[in-house]
């Protein structure tokens, strides 16, 4: 039998896992192979970056792996000029472009 990861309370309830899988130089099929491989051996906190410019290939591998998505945390970085852009950042994400025009 497998012991329980440690995990941190959350204010609204639930716990996040404190073990997480990062995926800092990695990119394409390696890190959506490492990502699927992570998630089927038990992880359910995944570590991501904007400057990474791996999200999609994490995100795909969630979609993938057939979990829930609310049993898996992911923690992604913004650079600091991008903080509080959120509308500019779900623009970037749906369209490739960095700036909405305007």
């Amino acid at each position: 039998m497998t012991a329980p990861l440690p995990t941190a309370p959350l204010p609204g309830g639930g716990a996040m896992p404190l073990l997480g899988f990062g995926t800092w130089q990695m990119t394409g099929p390696t890190c959506y192979d490492a990502v699927r491989t992570a998630l089927d051996a038990g992880y359910r906190h995944l570590d991501t970056a904007t400057v990474y410019r791996n999200e999609a290939e994490v995100g795909r591998a969630l979609r993938d792996s057939g979990l829930d998505r609310d049993e898996v945390f992911v923690t992604t970085k913004l650079p600091p000029r991008e903080a509080g852009r959120s509308a500019t950042t779900r623009w970037s994400r749906s369209t490739g472009s960095p700036r909405p025009p305007g």
